[in-house]
């Protein structure tokens, strides 16, 4: 994305008509770390998923709205290098939701607060699942928000030669301090795969508990076995401004033999900014014709500023 580009979003933003609110967020997310990967030992600014985006709804009567949304990556620690993110258009009304774009698939979304680490070296993407895909050229449908169960289809086009289309649903529950949700893919991650996730989050005063186990298929892979994935994490609210978590995992979905775990605290000094502080080891043998050995430690401070 250029600066030409980058300046005629903002004024699209603000030349909305009188119907329509539109809404620019963005969060930044930086840490310093020390980075050990075998021969590789050094200092290094990171840059955790630093994104700006617009999003708004525009009422078009008769209980119906449309929805918008435009999100980019943008990149805190380096120069130039932006990334699209979740970006859609869609119609909502009693009926649900449906958008059409590129975004988060349900089996991803199912994931809910699980991965306390989610954005920085110990997400579960990094080491323990390739089943977290925003996929492009998608059309999604969504429940109505007003019950606690929510159910979710998205329709992949791969539009591509050959290439299956690929479906995602999950259906979800919240309520009483209880997040449930299962997700399938089939087809999504790549031809002839399918994966399965489980997820559960229950949170009891200050203590939150959240496990994930996966299962995933892929063809790609040289054996096609089917392969296991486990989460577990726990986030202790000391206060209104410490929280303390950490979480372990285990998976042969990317890997073999992945394994991360992360210790971490949070800071908070206002609603929308906090520091960070972590340490992450990771762990696994890639899955190519020369496997090689992963065993990395991650040892940062950083900061997070939404608005």
């Amino acid at each position: 994305m250029n600066k030409k580009l980058l300046a005629a979003l903002v004024a699209m933003s603000v030349a909305t008509t009188a119907n329509a609110e539109t809404t620019i967020y963005g969060k930044v997310n930086v840490s310093w770390q020390s980075a050990d990967e075998g021969e590789y030992n050094e200092l290094e600014l990171r840059n955790n998923a630093s994104r700006l985006g617009f999003k708004g709804t525009e009422d078009l009567g008769n209980g119906l709205t449309a929805i918008y949304q435009l999100e980019t990556g943008v990149n805190f620690d380096d120069k130039g290098s932006f990334s699209k993110r979740n970006t859609f258009i869609g119609l909502k009304g009693n009926f649900g939701t449906v958008r059409a774009g590129y975004f988060d698939t349900p089996t991803k979304s199912a994931q809910g607060k699980v991965d306390l680490f989610n954005d920085m070296e110990g997400d579960i993407a990094t080491t323990l699942t390739t089943n977290d895909v925003r996929a492009q050229n998608s059309v999604a449908y969504t429940t109505p928000s007003s019950s606690p169960v929510a159910v979710n289809v998205q329709v992949v086009n791969k539009e591509e030669a050959d290439a299956n289309t690929g479906v995602s649903v999950s259906g979800t529950y919240t309520g009483g301090g209880l997040y449930v949700a299962l997700g399938y893919d089939q087809d999504v991650y790549s031809n002839e795969s399918n994966a399965l996730r489980a997820v559960g989050i229950y949170t009891l005063g200050a203590v939150q508990l959240g496990l994930l186990v996966e299962k995933s298929e892929d063809d790609a892979v040289v054996d096609n076995d089917a392969e296991n994935g486990f989460l577990a994490s726990i986030q202790y609210n000391a206060n209104d401004a410490w929280a303390l978590k950490a979480q372990y995992g285990t998976s042969d979905i990317k890997f073999v033999d992945g394994k991360s775990l992360s210790v971490g605290a949070d800071y908070k000094l206002a609603k929308n900014f906090k520091l960070q502080g972590y340490i992450t080891q990771n762990e696994g043998t890639t899955r190519d014709d020369q496997p090689a050995e992963i065993d990395n430690t991650y040892v940062g401070v950083g900061a997070e500023l939404k608005f």
